[in-house]
């Protein structure tokens, strides 16, 4: 695994380091041998908690998968939405908490702070726009993780035919969709009621030119959740 290659191949320097600083506090240098001490062991040991963590989920999630019907076309769904989802929110929740516990988290926020683009009052930074990105990939990750789930247990326990629950999935990715834009949006510093007013002058445009695809889209969901043509 991905942990003991780890272990195997900086156990040894970890070691060589830490005797290093243990040589810098005996001959004086406390307080630089006792922050590389910290430093190394307390990250180390942060990692150690979290690799054990994914591994122990990781497998409750292969034993659950062996357990289940492969038939069933939902289930296998809703677990390979989930698997990519524990591996990367490990792999940023290891990120964050190693460059924070070296000290290096701020200092690369300061780095990539730099200025992009002007929107009147606000300055959006490079950073801010990985932010945003990042705040939306996570709320399109979960939305997808919850119409896996919506798919494999909540609509067959309603009886919810699949046409009518994709009607409920469509719903349910656009709100979670337009939520996340919102959020991407604050981060950035944009003014909120300057953007409604944009958006609405834009809507009313696009509206009077897409009015048959509007009444269209509107008539197949009345359809779908009608139940009778």
């Amino acid at each position: 695994s991905l942990f003991r290659r780890f272990l195997e191949r900086y156990y040894f320097p970890l070691l060589l380091v830490s005797f290093l600083a243990a040589l810098l506090w005996c001959f004086g240098y406390r307080e630089l041998g006792r922050l590389v001490l910290t430093k190394i062991w307390f990250t180390g040991a942060a990692f150690v908690l979290i690799m054990l963590l994914y591994n122990t989920l990781k497998r409750l999630l292969d034993n659950w998968f062996q357990r289940l019907d492969h038939t069933d076309e939902n289930a296998r769904m809703f677990v390979s939405t989930l698997r990519p989802i524990l591996k990367y929110t490990t792999f940023a929740a290891t990120l964050i908490i190693v460059l924070n516990m070296l000290g290096l988290l701020n200092p690369l926020q300061r780095v990539m702070s730099f200025p992009i683009i002007q929107l009147g009052d606000t300055t959006v930074t490079f950073w801010l726009i990985v932010l945003a990105i990042l705040v939306l990939l996570a709320i399109f990750s979960v939305s997808r993780l919850f119409q896996s789930y919506f798919d494999y247990k909540v609509y067959p326990s309603f009886g919810i035919d699949p046409g009518l629950g994709f009607a409920f999935n469509t719903v349910f990715k656009f709100i979670a969709l337009g939520i996340g834009f919102l959020i991407a949006l604050n981060i950035l510093g944009i003014n909120l009621r300057f953007f409604l007013v944009f958006a609405g002058a834009i809507g009313i445009g696009v509206g009077l030119g897409l009015q048959n695809m509007a009444a269209n889209v509107i008539s197949g969901f009345s359809i779908i959740f009608g139940g009778k043509i």
